[in-house]
């Protein structure tokens, strides 16, 4: 009992902390950026006290006694461990820090929520650490059944295989579709390419063609996408009135029977069983990823870990709900892949499906021709080693030769040309103007450049790079390096599909266009997995190890970032958006720190050899490589064996938290980017910034706010402003609402016939950063919208317009 007591300061402790975070919570509402300082009511202090220090008793207490009891352990030996996991809520104390930079209300309760979501995660953590402890060691009969049972599934290579893959496939399907169901945050609405493959199925369903034109008139897409959808399409050879869809419609053709479904079943909606069609092919994906990694490895548990991560992860957990034919790619490519190995070219109907799944390839993308004929040349290579040449050969060239018979036939009967680039091009194909001579010097250093900037963006760019956004990937190369010294062979048939693959992608500059990031490498990220699971499985080195572990940690609290911000999975071509900084750590960053300058980037086409963090992390990879392959060896056991000290779980969350709290928890997250920046008339020493990352730039010395939206802005002056005068014009009558700061009253103020109007704010507070810089939360919104192309005669803009807007900025 003493040694339980010995706990209670650190219950008292977590008690009084816990009554300051939900005090301060209480009292952010009534803050003002003219008055940010919290008051201390000594009654409602010592209430939240009381309150607190009761209900940290209890919940010690109660969860204590319902563990104990469960396992059917000693509750005062549960209480002692369990009194360690309060620890994060003594970082409550300091939640009155942020106050003290307040900027505006939201930003304010979204800090104080961040620190919450700190400390409740780290205690959560702690607590399944500590039962994970008391569960390994605990003798009831129905933990020792699921313990022991937990560990045949994960390690022992006797477990039924059958029943392992049904479990791994239901799993994986179970989290995905929870993911892709909205209920952590709002899902976007398909954008990209995803529309138009929805389109072309929807057009082979009603139309039986690919003809577009007509969807495209009647809004056809009107299921699935709201607003007005550009066209992806090429003219045909017999006029205008025959528009072809720039993709193949294998993807489209295989989401034919979920789209059908969801036609007739609107009460579910379309886009659900659009998705269902996708997460299945994930799930499919993960299970033959792990039934590889069984036959090459035969180690079951370090297959289950490869698996988790591969699944998981960026990027099969984004691509799992997304329309793009990369993961049947993907999935046709490592089955294949598993097959050719281990088929002994016995059985013409086994040789003619496997012909059929290549010949189906191109129908996906013509980029997929590269994987097709690696595949090809590979079932070849397997055919003669196994059985020499013989006639049953022919039932796998058969299919191939008809699939580019008839997708040759396809691409003449629509552009009477026979190159696959019509796909892309049509009818202009080879029409292009006569290119500009450049030396060929020039030439060279030019192409040089954009092919190694485009190779790196696809591992270390912060908008689109692998290795920053699931960087346990890293440790690919290391498992590369074991799979060379273990099985060369396998390695040469992995880098065989991975490198021309690569190769084509670099060669067209491709960087995967307005879509999730990291989607060059979908189709071949199961290699990556492959390199991964030799590295988890050969490696002896502990230091490594755990840095995998934390990095996989990372990896998957990227994962719940994205989910949870999920406008900043979408970057558009360097072509169109020539900023470096990703949407993901603009929204992390605040007035103090920047995160995308400590980032590397590789988005533009020149000017990448001068970003310094480009230099740091590309060499300090290398450098990490090197010094891993030249270490010194030894006979460790296999860290993935062992067992991991408690302390080091407390450090860990106690380390995070520290870290976390002052870079993103404390100071006001704006976005100051330059691509931000908006212009303004009357002062040209005050900037006006957009927070939210919008298409619509700016024009005639304003900007539009998108219709049905309303969105924030921050003003940065060098002096203190005397009014704001928002100047509004739109062509249909409509309603806006202005604000800034606690002024914001929302009033609806009609245009008048002209379609124009002035308001005028009087700011009465700022927030100053420094002696100099006075800043300024300014919101606008729009309550209806229109499209120009339906109210405007001749126009051909597509998009949804709610109110232009004209700032003008007086200052003392």
């Amino acid at each position: 009992m003493s040694s339980l007591w010995r706990r209670a300061p650190l219950i008292l402790i977590s008690g009084i902390s816990l009554a300051v975070g939900l005090y301060v919570r209480s009292k952010i509402p009534e803050l003002t950026v003219g008055d940010p300082r919290i008051r201390w009511d000594t009654a409602s202090v010592y209430w939240y006290l009381a309150l607190s220090l009761l209900a940290i008793m209890f919940i010690w207490w109660g969860y204590s006694a319902l563990v104990g009891l469960i396992l059917k352990l000693n509750r005062r030996e549960v209480m002692r461990g369990d009194a360690l996991t309060y620890i994060p809520l003594w970082f409550l104390l300091l939640s009155y820090i942020p106050a003290r930079f307040y900027l505006y209300k939201a930003d304010l309760l979204k800090n104080n929520l961040i620190l919450w979501v700190l400390v409740i995660g780290g205690c959560l953590y702690l607590k399944g650490v500590h039962f994970y402890h008391l569960w390994s060691k605990a003798r009831h009969p129905a933990a020792i059944y699921l313990r022991e049972g937990l560990k045949e599934f994960i390690s022992s290579p006797s477990y039924p295989r059958r029943k392992r893959i049904g479990i791994l496939f239901l799993l994986s399907l179970l989290i995905y579709l929870f993911l892709a169901s909205g209920i952590l945050a709002p899902l976007f609405q398909p954008t990209g390419d995803e529309p138009h493959y929805l389109l072309i199925t929807h057009s082979l369903i009603k139309d039986h063609d690919i003809n577009l034109r007509n969807n495209y008139d009647h809004r056809d897409y009107s299921p699935f996408y709201q607003g007005k959808l550009a066209t992806h399409t090429r003219t045909g050879k017999r006029g205008a009135s025959y528009q072809y869809p720039t993709h193949l419609f294998g993807i489209s053709l295989y989401l034919v029977p979920f789209y059908w479904l969801g036609l007739h079943l609107p009460a579910i909606g379309v886009l659900f069983f659009v998705h269902l069609g996708m997460i299945l092919l994930t799930s499919l994906l993960g299970v033959q990823l792990y039934l590889l990694l069984l036959e090459l490895l035969r180690q079951p548990k370090v297959s289950f870990y490869s698996w988790l991560v591969f699944t998981f992860t960026v990027p099969m957990v984004l691509y799992s709900r997304h329309i793009y034919p990369e993961v049947a790619v993907a999935l046709l490519t490592i089955y294949l892949f598993r097959k050719l190995r281990t088929s002994s070219f016995t059985s013409s109907w086994q040789i003619l499906f496997q012909g059929c799944l290549v010949a189906m390839m191109i129908w996906f993308g013509v980029k997929y021709g590269v994987t097709a004929g690696v595949l090809s040349l590979m079932f070849l290579y397997f055919f003669w080693k196994r059985r020499r040449i013989d006639a049953k050969i022919i039932y796998f060239i058969i299919p191939c030769l008809v699939s580019l018979v008839i997708m040759f036939a396809f691409i003449y009967h629509m552009y009477e040309l026979f190159s696959p680039m019509a796909i892309v091009k049509g009818l202009s194909l080879g029409k292009s103007p006569s290119p500009t001579i450049i030396p060929f010097s020039q030439r060279i250093k030019a192409e040089s450049s954009l092919i190694l900037g485009t190779i790196f963006t696809y591992f270390f760019d912060q908008k689109r790079g692998l290795f920053i956004y699931s960087p346990i990937y890293f440790f690919a190369l290391m498992g590369l390096y074991f799979l060379i010294k273990k099985d060369k062979r396998v390695a040469f048939h992995l880098l065989s599909l991975f490198v021309p693959y690569l190769a084509m992608y670099v060669g067209f500059k491709l960087t995967g266009g307005y879509a999730p990031p990291t989607r060059p490498l979908v189709s071949v990220t199961w290699i990556l997995a492959v390199f991964l699971a030799y590295f988890l499985a050969y490696n002896r080195n502990r230091k490594f190890y755990t840095t995998a572990k934390i990095l996989g940690a990372v990896s998957l609290c990227l994962v719940i970032l994205l989910t949870y911000y999920p406008y900043s999975l979408y970057h558009t071509h360097w072509a169109v958006d020539t900023s470096r900084e990703a949407k993901l750590l603009i929204t992390l960053s605040n007035l103090k720190l920047n995160f995308a300058n400590f980032f590397p980037s590789f988005s533009l086409a020149g000017g990448n050899l001068y970003w310094i963090p480009n230099h740091i992390w590309f060499w300090g990879s290398l450098a990490i490589f090197f010094l891993y392959i030249r270490r010194k060896k030894g006979k460790e056991e296999s860290p993935i064996s062992q067992q991991i000290r408690s302390g080091w779980h407390l450090g860990v969350s106690i380390f995070v938290i520290a870290i976390c709290f002052p870079l993103i928890a404390i100071f006001p997250r704006v976005n100051l980017q330059e691509n931000a920046k908006l212009p303004v008339l009357g002062n040209s020493d005050a900037f006006l910034y957009r927070q939210i990352r919008s298409r619509f730039g700016s024009e005639l010395m304003g900007f539009w706010i998108r219709g049905e939206t309303e969105e924030s802005f921050v003003i940065e002056s060098r002096k203190k402003l005397r009014r704001i005068t928002l100047h509004l014009h739109s062509p249909q009558e409509n309603l806006i609402r202005a604000g800034i700061y606690e002024q914001m009253h929302y009033a609806k103020l009609p245009l008048n016939r002209r379609g124009r109007a002035e308001w005028t704010l009087y700011p009465s507070a700022h927030y100053q950063c420094g002696k100099d810089t006075y800043y300024y939360y300014l919101t606008i919104g729009s309550e209806k919208g229109f499209v120009p192309w339906d109210v405007i005669p001749g126009s051909r803009d597509p998009r949804y317009l709610g109110v232009f807007v004209r700032v003008e900025l007086v200052p003392y």
